[in-house]
């Protein structure tokens, strides 16, 4: 039975005339013998050589392929619509060029194919015999993929004393690439003489050279196994002929990018930058030049004319002439004619000669050889081991002055990686000021500093007393007065601010200062801050105040910044305050709504401009994040102080308040505007009139809010001894207070709030305003009810100019 007809095979082969028969399989198929000069393969891409057949196996043939400059031959090539599979019995590629594109003299026998032709790439994999490449120099065992673009390759090549394992070899007539690749260059020993990771790889077969760059810059790629050392310096050339690699660093290349590091464990990861080395494959020696320092411990050793020879196991030459900077961090000692062993990452032997400076000029001579690299008791996480000592005594008589402000007495001991003696002894500020001073401070330093810095929190006096300063209550007549370094009158005497940080001296200001290290360093807008000016006798001061005491039912936070005259004993702040009261859930939205819709129709400015003295105080209120994310935002849009933490959303939250401290009236007063952030979360963020009054009783503090945003729209806090008295012009407020308030059923002790009378307020004001501004004359209060009622509050009293700081003559009685 037989079918004449057209085979059509998809572009496979073209059209021809068949007939189809039952093959042997009983399939029906044909034979089709293809002529001596072949057939077109996949529309002339390659030709075909030998037969064709059709049956149940699908479509094969055997003979031989034709494909750009190989041939490839085959019993049994099967073809797909999308590839070409067969076990190849031979191939071979002819080097040179085709049709633009170099290719390399290949041969295989014993191969599995698999052609995939719709993506250009024919497979070769080698079965058992490597492939032998560039007239047998090379050989590879993997695969080798043959496509228009040139061969490639992926497994391990290897050739003239090296292997190369990759999964991206490009092939042409005299070189190859390889990408990510692993390389070694085979020794005479058992490891290798280069050994590397993930290096580009550029084999010049003509030029008998091979450049090896580390695919990631900066990556110790390049490693010398017999040396012990990894490199990352991005070039390395080995000349085949003269048996060296030779390594440089581009110009363009940082040359933090371009370091050497010891793989040798007894070496600690010793490590140093370089821009040129060469390793001689025969002596096996690695010699690195452009070393710009070595850090070794606590030193830059700087080796003379930048070049080290490096032997078996990383052992390093000793060095003659070499130069020394100590520490690493700040070079503030040189030493010169040194002659190093470098034994270790951190650790190294030798002599120099050194000079000493401190920071008042006092000069030091030390021989380097009378010193000695001593273990470091306790590293923590550094690194270092070794340091260099040398040791004294200072006595009270000698009055040293170790830095501006400060004396020493005690043992010091110099470590050469330290700009400064280490201190163990003690140091008394230089103050005259203070009758019978004789204060001496435990004070111990690692040398890091020059200046003398005191932890103010953790040192004692030389009888093992705490440090005192800060701003307190006298107990006895509630006085408020400040101490610096001397004892407080009473120690019972209650805290009003308390610094803490380091104490250092300000030659530039001529003062003290106890300044917490964040808040110093610019790394945060929190944090304590106490000067002394003796000359002046006056204090600064910034961070948490304690007007109030709290209880879970009443809060009392604020911060802010002061400074007070010792002499007058007159203080005066700006400060930030928070208060919250255990009160009905819905008193803040009533007054603030209440508040809000004055502040817009009156059109007052807003409280918030002044970012220098908001951003300290919301820092210690509500967190140095939330500081800092306010200050990102309020430049690109408005955003409302409480919704930065819910440590700010109080009852009420007052952010620009100025007070004064009356020693006559024991209290504090504000002077000027009351800069009013929030109530709960109801955003106000207005400057309004009011008086505040905080004042020191034999039973603890009581303070007094009164907040007018206009002559119809005040509120009256009053706290004191557990008590909260609220009145205000608003009647739903009032109300609210008088509905929810339990006073008559309160026990003793217990928090209570209660509403009060338009009288009380009234009292409030006046007293005030005789009290701190000398204003005797009534104070009109407006309800809301009888808004419009008068033609003007009962005030004759003009509203002054505010300042942007209080001073003396404010005159704030509306």
């Amino acid at each position: 039975i037989a079918f004449d007809g057209k085979f059509h095979s998809g572009d496979i082969f073209p059209e021809f005339e068949e007939k189809l028969r039952v093959m042997p399989d009983k399939s029906l198929g044909f034979e089709h013998p293809v002529a001596e000069e072949g057939i077109d393969l996949l529309n002339g891409q390659a030709k075909f050589y030998g037969s064709i057949r059709l049956d149940n196996q699908g479509l094969r043939g055997g003979k031989k392929i034709e494909y750009l400059s190989s041939t490839i031959l085959s019993e049994n090539f099967t073809f797909f619509k999308d590839s070409i599979k067969g076990l190849g019995t031979y191939a071979n590629m002819e080097p040179g060029d085709w049709e633009g594109v170099s290719f390399p003299k290949m041969e295989i026998t014993n191969f599995d194919i698999r052609w995939l032709t719709f993506k250009d790439s024919l497979y070769l994999t080698n079965r058992s015999e490597a492939f032998r490449m560039y007239d047998e120099t090379a050989s590879l065992n993997g695969k080798a993929i043959i496509s228009k673009k040139g061969l490639f390759g992926q497994g391990e090549m290897k050739t003239r004393g090296s292997n190369t394992t990759s999964e991206n070899f490009n092939f042409k007539e005299h070189r190859f690439s390889a990408r990510h690749a692993n390389f070694e260059i085979e020794s005479t020993d058992t490891i290798p003489a280069l050994a590397s990771d993930d290096v580009r790889l550029d084999f010049d077969f003509q030029a008998n050279t091979a450049t090896i760059n580390p695919e990631i810059e900066g990556d110790a790629a390049l490693n010398f196994p017999y040396a012990s050392y990894k490199t990352s310096i991005p070039s390395a050339l080995w000349k085949l002929d003269e048996r060296v690699v030779e390594m440089t660093k581009p110009s363009n290349i940082n040359i933090n990018n371009s370091y050497f590091y010891s793989t040798n464990p007894d070496q600690d990861s010793l490590v140093f930058n370089a821009t040129k080395a060469i390793y001689d494959i025969e002596t096996q020696s690695l010699k690195v030049s452009g070393i710009p320092s070595i850090t070794v411990a606590d030193a830059k050793i700087t080796p003379s004319g930048g070049e080290v020879i490096i032997g078996e196991n990383g052992t390093i030459n000793k060095l003659y002439n070499a130069a020394l900077s100590l520490d690493t961090l700040t070079n503030y000692h040189n030493l010169y004619n040194a002659e190093i062993e470098i034994v270790s990452r951190n650790k190294f032997i030798g002599n120099a000669t050194y000079r000493y400076v401190n920071s008042i000029g006092d000069t030091f001579s030390i021989k380097m050889g009378e010193f000695s690299l001593e273990p470091i008791p306790d590293p923590g996480k550094s690194n270092r081991t070794l340091r260099t000592v040398s040791s004294g005594v200072v006595n009270k008589d000698d009055r040293m002055l170790i830095s501006p402000g400060m004396y020493y007495k005690g043992d010091v001991t110099m470590y050469a990686d330290k700009p400064a003696l280490e201190l163990k002894g003690y140091v008394q500020p230089d103050l005259q000021d203070i009758p019978n001073y004789d204060t001496w401070i435990g004070y111990t330093s690692d040398g890091s500093n020059k200046e003398v810095v005191i932890d103010f929190d953790n040192s004692v006096t030389e009888m093992g007393e705490p440090l005192q300063a800060g701003i307190h209550f006298d107990k006895v007549n509630n006085e408020l007065y400040a101490t610096f370094l001397n004892e407080k009158r009473d120690f019972t005497d209650s805290d009003f601010f308390v610094p803490s940080g380091m104490l250092t001296y300000s030659a530039s200001k001529n003062q003290f200062i106890i300044e917490d290290k964040e808040r110093k360093s610019g790394s945060s807008f929190s944090g304590k801050y106490f000067a002394y000016n003796e000359e002046k006798q006056t204090v600064n001061f910034e961070g948490p105040f304690k007007f109030m005491d709290s209880r879970s039912e009443a809060e009392f936070r604020s911060a802010g910044s002061g400074s007070g005259d010792l002499l007058t004993q007159e203080f005066i702040f700006n400060l930030m305050m928070t208060t919250e009261f255990e009160l009905p859930n819905a008193f803040t939205s009533v007054i603030g709504n209440d508040m809000i819709n004055v502040v817009q129709r009156l059109g007052l400015p807003e409280s918030t401009k002044d970012l220098d003295r908001l951003l300290p105080k919301l820092a210690e209120l509500a967190g140095n994040s939330a500081a800092k994310r306010y200050e990102e935002y309020i430049f690109n849009e408005y955003i409302p102080l409480h919704s930065l933490s819910s440590s700010l959303t109080k009852t009420l939250v007052l952010n620009n308040l100025d007070m004064k401290w009356s020693s006559e009236e024991q209290a504090w007063y504000n002077v000027g505007k009351i800069g009013l952030s929030n109530t709960g979360n109801v955003d106000i963020n207005a400057n309004v009139d009011g008086f505040i009054e905080i004042k020191r009783l034999e039973m603890g503090s009581a303070i007094k809010i009164f907040l007018q945003i206009s002559p119809s729209c005040w509120y009256f806090f009053h706290y004191e001894e557990d008590r909260l008295i609220f009145f205000s012009s608003n009647t739903e407020a009032n109300e609210l207070i008088n509905r929810k308030s339990k006073a008559e059923k309160a026990k003793f002790g217990e928090f209570v709030f209660l509403t009060g009378d338009k009288l009380e307020v009234t009292n409030f004001v006046e007293e005030y305003r005789k009290k701190y501004f000398d204003i005797d004359a009534p104070y009109y209060l407006e309800m809301a009810s009888e808004a419009g009622a008068a033609a003007a509050p009962v005030n004759n009293t003009p509203i002054p100019q505010q300042d942007d700081a209080p001073v003396e003559d404010d005159d704030d009685g509306f």
